[in-house]
């Protein structure tokens, strides 16, 4: 059996739209969580959460429809710096192997 939540759903069980990276245009339509702890999303996005564009590398963050726009990681109130600091690692990832 498997407990990994379905990438191209939200944290309502709904569908994620097809939503282009503003920058790139990279086809963004599932997202994979780095933390799965938040019982009610269940490991998966929900508004406001954030998002990195496999194509680019920009940081995203999802909107109320769940569309994606760009954001600077300094800009999103509340944000810890160990979350700053893994997003920037997998934005160097992304880079490496791009």
């Amino acid at each position: 059996m498997n407990d990994k939540p379905d990438p191209r759903l939200d944290a309502e069980g709904k569908p994620l739209p097809l939503s282009p990276c503003p920058k790139c245009g990279y086809p963004n339509d599932a997202a994979t969580a780095c933390d799965e702890t938040d019982p009610e999303s269940k490991g998966r996005p929900k508004p406001d959460d954030i998002s990195v564009c496999l194509g680019c590398a920009v940081v995203m963050q999802f909107n109320p429809d769940m569309t994606l726009r760009v954001v600077e990681l300094d800009d999103i109130p509340g944000l810890d710096d160990d979350t700053k600091f893994q997003v920037m690692r997998i934005q160097q990832n992304i880079r490496m192997i791009k």
